[in-house]
């Protein structure tokens, strides 16, 4: 029954009368809105002759992001802009054309309107992918820009150029039977068409996941190379019985679900494709910018032209990378995630059973507003039970998580995108990223304890055991917690300051909430707790200026010139490379000893890693002119 169907089912769409009616009710449209039918003619001519010149300029931008030196991120904006343009040369005249068929000016029996829808949702598929083949064509988006290998982009390029030749059409066909509402129609000659596009897609999953050359798998590990997108047979395996399986639904009785989940495949590939372009675009993005960095940081090392504090270290930009790239990384994963869920949510109830389990329940104050007759408003409390489900449990996880990564790897990006186009110094730009990270893990807490029922007045409970705990001894912890506070607010220390607090001196290389890190001069890191730099004293010899006056005692007998010795180690002084020349050196006379007359020389360290340089060098050149 559903073969004999089949030939009928052409006849009918493709009816003689049905054909004549379209130009005949576009004509009749155009006479109401010629203005409309000038603009789509001359946008359609405009961008089928530009064609050329897009794919031009694709190239040549794509030749200018492959140099070694090259920083400007526009420019894969640009590629993406021309690469959109081609894409919808063709397709877009199509659209807007078909679009109009329900105009109510434009009369056309049943077969016509099928068609024309049609050709509108073929039309539309035909400019995603080809947006997707343009992006994978030599000097295109992939493979200038993204560091797509140039095997893979070939090989999917020229599949999915087989695809579209012999896809398209079908799939305009069975999209034009499922509008023309004949059911015997819709059920044979659409079932054939859609075993027909399986079979294509069949054949392009066994040439883009096969073990032995896995294309999509090697684009996929150019954001996350894990185990499990080396599981090349797994994915083929999986890639190839999911169009056998639709074939198979279809051909036994279950052709609309069959339908239906074709559908949710597709529309999943086509979000999974935008992520992958929005993935390529920040994994470039990253790399400009570090690439833009590294070589300012070789300008100034080289030029002497520093604008930092040359007590200031220069950014980690390897720590900085480590942080982008599992940022990254977790941002494909989880856009996977929701994409997966969000899809596929209504189509699998398994994934709400989380909503029936209950765990507990929990109880919050709503505060409502009346308006009486006379005009008067009155509020009301409210107190409602709220169940706490396995849902609400899942989901503050989720925000855990999440909050958790962000801490962690949210600096990295901050340095990266905004504080090092600043004029901020390490010390400034270490604080901002510290506040932020400290703020975001306090939000990220609340919001997940409020998710499960925790929030508001349930959290007073805790805050009256910390006020307990406190009472306990943890006094020193809350201390020193709001004293990294302080640190980070009012800023006597940066990183990178040289600092003397207590018996310990050497540079900040940390200042956590609790405690701040100090690396002395033996390359030991020391753990000091913050509130000693808030009630202890501290000397910090780099808060508002690098230059240190280094003092050098210097005694000669009794009976010598003291003019004359003065003048030998002010030439002394002024001969020093290390030193500074102003302020000037200077001589004076201090005391006289017991054995010997005293005198001081003041001579300035541009830094203090300078300082002892120049005391060693002024006791050497000293030692020389006395001989």
């Amino acid at each position: 029954n559903t073969v004999a169907h089949t030939i009928p089912a052409f006849v009918a769409l493709f009816d003689y009368d049905g054909l004549i009616a379209i130009p005949v009710g576009f004509w009749d449209d155009a006479k109401y809105y010629p203005l409309l039918y000038v603009v789509i003619v001359l946008l359609g001519v405009g961008l089928i002759a530009g064609r050329r010149r897009f794919k031009s300029q694709i190239v040549s931008i794509g030749i200018e992001a492959n140099r070694p030196s090259q920083t400007n991120q526009w420019l894969t904006f640009r590629a993406l802009f021309y690469s959109i343009l081609y894409a919808i040369a063709l397709p877009l005249p199509i659209v807007l054309l078909t679009y109009r068929a329900a105009s109510p000016y434009v009369v056309i029996p049943p077969s016509a309107d099928a068609l024309c829808y049609g050709l509108f949702e073929g039309a539309l598929v035909w400019a995603v992918l080809e947006m997707v083949r343009i992006s994978l064509i030599p000097q295109g988006v992939c493979l200038s820009h993204f560091r797509w290998g140039d095997q893979d982009c070939a090989i999917a390029r020229r599949n999915l150029k087989l695809f579209m030749s012999i896809g398209l059409p079908l799939y305009a066909l069975f999209v034009a039977f499922e509008r023309l509402g004949e059911t015997d129609f819709y059920h044979s000659a659409g079932r054939f068409i859609f075993l027909a596009l399986l079979l294509l897609v069949l054949l392009l999953a066994r040439n883009l996941f096969r073990p032995d050359n896995p294309v999509v798998l090697r684009i996929f590990r150019t954001f996350w190379d894990n185990r499990a997108m080396r599981a090349e047979r797994f994915w083929y395996v999986i890639a190839m019985l999911t169009p056998v399986a639709f074939g198979a639904a279809a051909g036994i009785g279950y052709f609309y679900s069959a339908v239906q989940l074709y559908e949710k495949v597709s529309l999943t590939l086509i979000l999974f494709y935008l992520i992958l372009i929005a993935g390529g675009m920040a994994v470039r993005w990253s790399l400009l910018e570090r690439r833009r960095i590294t070589v300012e940081q070789w300008k100034k090392k080289y030029s002497g032209k520093d604008s930092e504090s040359e007590n200031e270290p220069a950014m980690d930009l390897v720590k900085v990378d480590t942080q982008i790239t599992r940022m990254l990384r977790f941002v494909f994963l989880f856009s996977v995630a929701a994409v997966v869920y969000f899809v596929w949510s209504d189509t699998l109830p398994a994934l709400g059973v989380l909503d029936n389990v209950e765990l507990w329940r929990t109880s919050e104050t709503i505060t409502t507003t009346e308006v009486g007759p006379d005009g008067t408003a009155s509020t009301a409390s409210e107190v409602r039970v709220v169940n706490v489900t396995l849902r609400h449990v899942f989901i503050g996880l989720v925000i855990v998580i999440v909050t958790a990564i962000a801490v962690r790897d949210l600096p990295g990006f901050l340095e990266l995108a905004v504080l090092q186009r600043t004029a901020l110094g390490t010390g400034e730009r270490y604080a901002i990223t510290s506040i932020t990270s400290y703020g975001l893990a306090v939000v990220g807490i609340a919001v997940a304890l409020n998710e499960i029922g925790l929030g508001g007045s349930s959290l007073q409970g805790l805050v009256a055991a910390r006020g307990l705990g406190l009472g306990f001894g943890l006094q020193e912890i809350f201390a020193n917690f709001v004293s990294g506070l302080i640190l980070l607010f009012e800023r006597p220390i940066r990183v990178g300051d040289v600092v003397t607090v207590g018996d310990v001196t050497g540079r900040v290389s940390r200042i956590n909430i609790r405690a701040t890190w100090i690396t002395n001069f033996n390359r030991r890191d020391l753990v000091v707790p913050n509130k000693e730099f808030v009630t202890g004293q501290l000397v910090n010899w780099t808060l508002s200026d690098n230059v240190l006056r280094v003092e050098v005692p210097v005694g000669i007998a009794y009976g010598s010139d003291v003019r004359k010795a003065k003048e030998l180690i002010l030439k002394c002084a002024k001969e020093c490379p290390l030193a500074l020349k102003e302020p000037p050196p200077e001589v004076f006379f201090f005391s006289f000893g017991d054995n010997s007359l005293g005198l001081e020389l003041r001579v300035f360290s541009p830094n203090i890693e300078n300082y002892l340089r120049i005391k060693d060098h002024m006791h050497q050149a000293i030692d020389d002119a006395f001989l």
